[in-house]
């Protein structure tokens, strides 16, 4: 099973064919929920979509993917004008009427406001999807990252909650991983996307919106390097500005995205949540000095035959502004 920022997470899981409890009516894909505990406490809930029968294993293997993945699902089929109102509002509103109109999945509001405003049209004839709309929103550099619990670290089910401008802690001093713990840590240094002049262009017939962002350490480190990118559906220029803002926050400095794999053994269960950052420390010439990363996924994997349960990390370099 694994947690992914402002996703939905996915769970795969074996089951004995021929089991008493293995029915089709308990995990009827489509029409069921699964809910995981760990000592009796939830962490993981979502919704079964497949179901795999394998004969010659005598096993079903289920795939689910977090409550989130239902909004994905959705379909605004009516306009739906939003003028000058805060994203994570809009975020909420676009999940409260997808379920008065069109059959509720009980998630209820615990939100919490970006500061942010701006203005959406969500045109009838678009048919936009609440799922896209919602990370579309969370896609800006001072808007919010959301979740639909429960995490990790919150048991609390079905409650749509967001984090400004990110979710997360910084535990950068109390959560260090060595390589004396680490299994796999092979990764890239990849600068071949690094852009520190960007010029986003949104739509509109007579007048698009545009925006230029620099960054300025960047250029001094690397010298300008050049890009544009255009968002076809944003005509409103705060939009354009912050979705630019939120692009040279991604690419002005070389990218590093490691997956970490360690035994559960030598990581506290919850020490760590998706959105905090953590210090990594490796002493390996070239790859050598702590580093501090930003967790964007954690996945646990559960081999019952051994009874050993690993950890892999997925992190980010980009950590802050």
């Amino acid at each position: 099973m694994n947690w992914i920022l402002n996703g939905p997470g996915t769970v795969e899981a074996d089951m004995w064919l021929k089991h008493s409890s293995v029915t089709y009516d308990n995990f009827k894909p489509g029409a069921r929920e699964l809910r995981i505990y760990r000592d009796n406490v939830l962490c993981w809930g979502g919704y079964i979509w497949t179901a795999r029968i394998s004969r010659k294993r005598q096993k079903v293997r289920i795939l689910a993917q977090g409550y989130f993945s239902r909004l994905r699902r959705r379909i605004l089929h009516q306009g739906r004008i939003r003028q000058d109102m805060d994203t994570a509002d809009i975020a909420w509103d676009l999940i409260d009427w997808t379920q008065t109109n069109d059959g509720t999945f009980n998630i209820t509001d615990g939100h919490t406001d970006s500061g942010f405003i701006v203005d959406r049209y969500y045109c009838k004839s678009d048919k936009a999807r609440v799922g896209e709309s919602i990370q579309e929103l969370a896609e800006m550099d001072n808007s919010f990252d959301f979740w639909i619990t429960p995490t990790i670290t919150d048991s609390g089910n079905k409650v749509f909650k967001t984090a400004v401008p990110r979710r997360g802690t910084d535990l950068s001093g109390s959560i260090s991983l060595t390589g004396l713990t680490l299994g796999e840590d092979d990764y890239e240094i990849d600068a071949m996307n690094l852009a520190n002049r960007l010029w986003g262009e949104g739509t509109g017939e007579c007048n698009p919106p545009s925006f230029e962002a620099t960054a300025g350490a960047s250029i001094t480190e690397y010298g300008e390097l050049h890009d544009t990118v255009e968002f076809d559906d944003l005509d409103h220029f705060p939009s354009v500005k912050a979705h630019t803002r939120e692009a040279i926050r991604n690419t002005k400095k070389a990218r590093e995205l490691p997956t970490l794999t360690l035994e559960e053994r030598d990581l506290t269960w919850g020490a760590f949540d998706i959105g905090d950052i953590i210090e990594v420390v490796r002493s390996d010439g070239f790859d050598s000095g702590a580093k501090d990363y930003r967790v964007l996924t954690i996945e646990y994997d559960f081999i019952p035959d051994n009874t050993i349960a690993f950890i892999r990390v997925g992190v980010d370099s980009v950590v802050g502004a």
